[in-house]
């Protein structure tokens, strides 16, 4: 009777497997375009302040919005 049930496996295994891979592949491009907008202000006030190692953006800030958005 168990073994009856594995030929639906297959097709379950499959289904999930490619709704993984496309919420990883969405969260990977989230956080390149995320990275992509953090770090050029953080060079340009880094510049500005004569690399002084002061941050633009609280702690806080940059963690809840990791938290909020993923």
């Amino acid at each position: 009777m168990a073994i009856a049930e594995f030929r639906f496996l297959w097709r379950l295994l499959f289904f999930h497997g490619a709704n993984a891979y496309m919420r990883n592949a969405e969260l990977i491009l989230f956080f390149f375009y995320k990275n992509f907008l953090f770090t050029p202000p953080h060079v340009m006030f880094s510049i500005m302040n004569n690399f002084s190692g002061q941050t633009a953006l609280e702690e806080w800030f940059i963690a809840g919005f990791n938290t909020a958005f993923t």
